[in-house]
């Protein structure tokens, strides 16, 4: 689950603190101010870290997703 309602947080796994870091500039998400925690160690060997948001943080729809039908009902 990338959103926990009980805390008002999102979690998203990335390689890196610094992809943490990255997401919140590009999407505009927030991050935890310290002394709270902006991301977690995992034990997976490629996504390293579990990157932490404040709120309901969704990544917005692909261009390329294709379930949201065709667009072009003309």
């Amino acid at each position: 689950m990338a959103y926990d309602p009980k805390t008002n947080k999102s979690y998203w796994p990335a390689v890196s603190r610094q992809n943490c870091k990255d997401m919140a500039d590009k999407y505009n998400w927030e991050q935890p101010k310290f002394p709270e925690p902006d991301h977690e160690l995992t034990r997976d060997n490629v996504l390293k870290v579990r990157c932490i948001f404040i709120g309901n943080c969704q990544f917005p729809p692909s261009r390329m997703d294709l379930t949201q039908g065709d667009r072009d009902d003309d």
